[in-house]
C-alpha cells in the first residue's frame, strides 16, 4: 500500500507539473501518456532496447532480494526465519525513509548534470567537475550514515530491541542479528548511491554489463548464504554476511564505472569517498568505547539504559566535532550544493 501511494503521489505531480508547464492543459497532460511518433511507431528500437534491459535488471534486482528469504526457508529454522523477518523489518525501515529517498533524488540529478545540452555549453568542463565533487560528496555523505550505524548502532542493538520487544529479547539473537544488520547498512548505503550513479550515466551497453555482472553477484550470493547457513553456525546473520559480501562487489564494480567515466584511477574515486584518517579513528574509539558502556550499563533498569543512551549521544556529539574540524571542506562543499539552485 505504501508504494502504490507512493507511486500515486508521483503521477499526480508529473501531472501537474506537465499541466502547468504547458501552455495548454491538454497538451501538458498528453505528454505522459503513450502516443506515436511520426512514423506511427509507439516505441523506437533505442527505447524499447533499453526498457528491455531495465527489466531484465529489475528481475535480477528482485532476485537478489528475495533470494535470501528462499534460502532462509528452505535451509534455516523457523527460529532463524522469524528472526530474520523481525529485524530485517525494522532495520528496512532506514532504507525506505532515508537512504532511498535520497538515492532517487541523486539519480535524477546526476542525470540532468550529464545532459549533453548542458555539456554542450559548458567549455570549460565545469558541469563534469561539479557532477565528479558531487556524485563522490554524496556517496561520502551516506558512508557517514552507514558508519553512524555501524559505531553506534551496533552497540545499541540491544538496547534498542529491549525497548521494542521487551527485556526478554535482549540477550537473544535479535540483538546479535541487529547489530550485524547495522554493519550491512553501511554496504547498503554505499552501494545504493554509488549504483543511482551508474544506473542514472549508463548507456544501453553499459546497463547490459551490468545485468551480466548482477547475474554474478546473485550466483555469488546464493552460494555464499547456503554455504554459511549450511556449514557455520552463524545462523540468519550468515544472510547478512553474504549479503554485505555481494553489496562489496557492487561497490567495487561501481567504483570502477565512475573510475573510467571520470578518467581518473580508482584511487581517486576512494580518496573522495573515504572520510579523513582522524575521523576514521574517531569512529573506532567511540566503537570501543561505546562497547565498554554497554558492559558497564548491562542490567536491565531504566538508570543503566539512560546512562548508557547518555554515553552515546555524548560520544556522538563529539564525533560530530571530529568530523567538523576534520572534514570542513566536505561539509562546505556539501552545503553548497543543497544552497545551490542551478
Amino acid at each position: 500500500w505504501a508504494q502504490l501511494l507512493y507511486a500515486l503521489v508521483l503521477f499526480v505531480g508529473l501531472y501537474a507539473a506537465a499541466a502547468t508547464a504547458s501552455s495548454g492543459r491538454t497538451s501538458g497532460v498528453s505528454s505522459l501518456l503513450p502516443y506515436p511518433d511520426a512514423a506511427g511507431r509507439w516505441l523506437d528500437a533505442e527505447q524499447r532496447a533499453v526498457a528491455v534491459e531495465f527489466t531484465k535488471q529489475s528481475l535480477t534486482k528482485h532476485l537478489l532480494t528475495e533470494a535470501d528469504k528462499i534460502i532462509l526457508a528452505g535451509v534455516g529454522s523457523y527460529h532463524d526465519q522469524g528472526i530474520y523477518a523481525l529485524v530485517s523489518n525494522y532495520g528496512s525501515l532506514v532504507a525506505r525513509f532515508l537512504l532511498k529517498p535520497l538515492e532517487e533524488s541523486s539519480r535524477v540529478l546526476f542525470a540532468k548534470l550529464n545532459d549533453p545540452a548542458l555539456a554542450k555549453q559548458d567549455d570549460n568542463g565545469d558541469s563534469r567537475a561539479l557532477l565528479q565533487a558531487l556524485s563522490l560528496s554524496l556517496i561520502k555523505l551516506v558512508g557517514y550514515v552507514g558508519l553512524v550505524f555501524v559505531c553506534f548502532g551496533c552497540n545499541y542493538a540491544d538496547t534498542l530491541v529491549q525497548l521494542l520487544l521487551g527485556a526478554q529479547w535482549k540477550d537473544g539473537s535479535a540483538s546479535t542479528l541487529l547489530a550485524a544488520y547495522c554493519v550491512y547498512i553501511l554496504f547498503l548505503s554505499l552501494n545504493g548511491m554509488s549504483e543511482a550513479f551508474v544506473y542514472a550515466l549508463s548507456d544501453k551497453s553499459d546497463i547490459a554489463r551490468l545485468n551480466y555482472y548482477s547475474v554474478g553477484f546473485a550466483a555469488a550470493n546464493t552460494v555464499a548464504a547456503f554455504a554459511l547457513l549450511r556449514f557455520t553456525a552463524l545462523g540468519s546473520v550468515s544472510l547478512i554476511v553474504a549479503n554485505s559480501f555481494v553489496f562489496a562487489l557492487r561497490i567495487a564494480y561501481a567504483v570502477r564505472f565512475m573510475s573510467r567515466f571520470f578518467r581518473a584511477p580508482p584511487q581517486t574515486v576512494f580518496a573522495g569517498i573515504l572520510p579523513p584518517r582522524p575521523v576514521l579513528a574517531a569512529f573506532g574509539t567511540n566503537y570501543v568505547l561505546t562497547a565498554v558502556s554497554t558492559r558497564i550499563f548491562s542490567a536491565n533498569s531504566f538508570a543503566n539504559i539512560a546512562a548508557h543512551v547518555g554515553v552515546g549521544a555524548m560520544l556522538f556529539c563529539v564525533q560530530l566535532a571530529v568530523v567538523y574540524t576534520f572534514d570542513r571542506v566536505f561539509l562546505r562543499r556539501l552545503w553548497s550544493f543543497f544552497r545551490r539552485k542551478s
